[in-house]
Parts: C-alpha cells; sequence; structure tokens
C-alpha cells in the first residue's frame, strides 16, 4: 500500500514538473564529448562539457590511460588502507617527498593540487600567495614530478 501511495505521488509532482515545464530530461551522448557533438540524434555546438581544454579526447591522454589500463587494470580494486595501495601510489608519495626536500612551496601546491583536489585559485588562497605565484609553482610542480616518476627507476 505504501509504494502506491509514493508511487502516486512521486506520479503527480513530475506531472506538475511537466505542467510547469521545469521538467528536464536526460539528453544522450552520442560519441565522444567534443566542441561539436551529437546529442539525441541531433549536431550541436556543445557549451555544457567539463572538456574545455580537450583533455578527454586528447591523443596523448587516450594513449597512457590505455596503456596504464593493460599495465594496471581499471582500478585498486579497495581502499588503499586495505589492498589498494599501488606501486604508482608510492613512487608518487616518495617523489612528492623528494620535491618536498628540494622545493616545499612546490611541494604544497602540488599536495593541494593532486590530494585534495583544490583549483590553483583554491591552491593560491590556501597559501596566501598570488594566482601567478600558484601557477607557476604549480607547473614547476608537475614538470619535477613528470620527470620524476619517469625516471623512478633510475633514481
Amino acid at each position: 500500500m505504501m509504494a502506491t501511495t509514493l508511487d502516486a505521488f512521486l506520479s503527480e509532482e513530475l506531472d506538475a514538473l511537466r505542467q510547469k515545464h521545469l521538467f528536464r530530461s536526460l539528453r544522450v551522448l552520442e560519441g565522444q564529448q567534443l566542441p561539436e557533438a551529437s546529442f539525441d540524434g541531433h549536431s550541436v555546438i556543445n557549451l555544457s562539457s567539463n572538456n574545455y581544454l580537450g583533455l578527454n579526447t586528447h591523443r596523448r591522454l587516450v594513449e597512457a590511460a590505455k596503456q596504464a589500463t593493460e599495465t594496471l587494470g581499471v582500478g585498486s580494486g579497495a581502499v588503499r588502507t586495505i589492498a589498494g595501495t599501488m606501486q604508482i601510489h608510492m613512487d608518487l608519495e616518495e617523489a612528492i617527498e623528494r620535491l618536498q626536500k628540494e622545493d616545499a612551496s612546490a611541494a604544497g601546491i602540488a599536495k593541494l593540487r593532486l590530494f585534495a583536489g583544490l583549483s590553483v585559485e583554491e591552491a593560491a588562497l590556501a597559501q596566501d600567495v598570488p594566482r601567478a605565484t600558484a601557477f607557476r609553482r604549480w607547473t614547476y610542480a608537475r614538470a619535477w614530478l613528470a620527470d620524476a616518476l619517469q625516471n623512478s627507476d633510475t633514481n
């Protein structure tokens, strides 16, 4: 009986949204998230994507993702404290420790960006530095970490 009452309530609410033209149907993307994309059979200029830098379809990133998937699988399989810590996690943490010794401010930005998920602007606020300074530190940290991780076998 409760399900019928709930179903009736939800049906009425959805009908009310439709009458007010507030009901939103999901639009289905057909293919890749590109600046010009196909949604529901219509070609449109896509102004609502989070792919504004084109990174999710960038050739080098797609190849790196394929390689990582072939090498490591599609996920860690568990939270890190149980059985999900992989060597790539340890390599990154060790590289950040080395960066910390060389340039603590760049390491600080890297930690805020990589582990806290902050934007450059948010990291700048957290470190009380101008955005341009945070951006320079992040650019340096990314390059330093990429080099350190590429050469981790020789360190």
